[in-house]
């Protein structure tokens, strides 16, 4: 990991999407995401955090899909996208409007 940013739990997973893809612009491609807590101010606060290594902008998946996996067979679902040219990322918990939910990470160029 090169750099790694503090994502707030309480996003959906469509803004999640965004902040990835924002944070990719600086010459950084996803690598993998955890969940987590942070104290802050007294409180404990839900948080994700997205991994990113330096890569060529030419790696750099630039579309990004998070996909829900519910009770779904992870595998069916990574050869179903790959079927449809998505490039599989990771598979993680992550916290999604405050409530940990797995997803499976896909990119495209």
């Amino acid at each position: 990991m090169d750099y790694q940013a503090k994502i707030a739990g309480d996003l959906t997973l469509k803004q999640i999407a965004h902040v990835c893809e924002s944070e990719q612009l600086g010459g950084f491609k996803l690598d993998s995401l955890t969940f987590g807590t942070e104290y802050d101010g007294g409180r404990v606060r839900l948080i994700n955090k997205a991994d990113f290594k330096i890569a060529n902008s030419a790696t750099i998946l630039t579309d990004l899909n998070f996909s829900e996996l519910a009770d779904q067979d992870p595998s069916k679902v990574r050869e179903e996208m790959k079927g449809r040219g998505w490039m599989f990322i990771c598979q993680s918990y992550i916290y999604v409007e405050n409530v940990l939910q797995q997803v499976l990470v896909f990119g495209k160029y």
